[in-house]
């Protein structure tokens, strides 16, 4: 999320206390950038390495380490705002941490990832598929 993006987002929130949750939080970028936002922040991350790093670079926000892939997480509690940005593609079963950041949001999860379709016959798929992928490809070809 740019810097930039985070205040106008912010402004569709009808209440400006909101308690946000960084899952996969990184070294923190993105909880310091809600914090300068006004937010009331904290961030888990699954990677200790990391988690030491964010509370290094800010040490006025509290880190923690977990696995969004683990049913403990959901003892964390609720919380206003959730970002989850670039993880999902990592975790070994997506799916589960999806329904356990569910379980997290009491407002508004903020989910961001990426697939990559690997498809060596798009003609054994049914035509309204073969489609969109022909016409995702022509259009980034241009």
């Amino acid at each position: 999320m740019p810097a930039n993006l985070a205040p106008s987002l912010l402004n569709h929130f009808p209440v400006r206390e909101l308690v946000e949750r960084c899952v996969g939080a990184g070294v923190g970028f993105f909880s310091q950038t809600l914090l300068e936002c006004g937010l009331n922040v904290c961030g888990i991350e699954g990677r200790a390495e990391n988690v030491s790093e964010a509370r290094k670079r800010f040490p006025h926000i509290p880190f923690g380490q977990a696995d969004i892939q683990e049913r403990s997480t959901l003892e964390l509690g609720k919380f206003d705002l959730v970002l989850c940005f670039g993880l999902l593609y990592h975790l070994e079963n997506p799916l589960l941490a999806i329904r356990n950041l569910h379980a997290l949001t009491g407002k508004c999860l903020l989910l961001e990832s990426m697939c990559i379709v690997s498809i060596p016959m798009p003609s054994a798929l049914p035509t309204c598929c073969a489609t969109i992928i022909n016409a995702t490809k022509l259009s980034t070809a241009s």
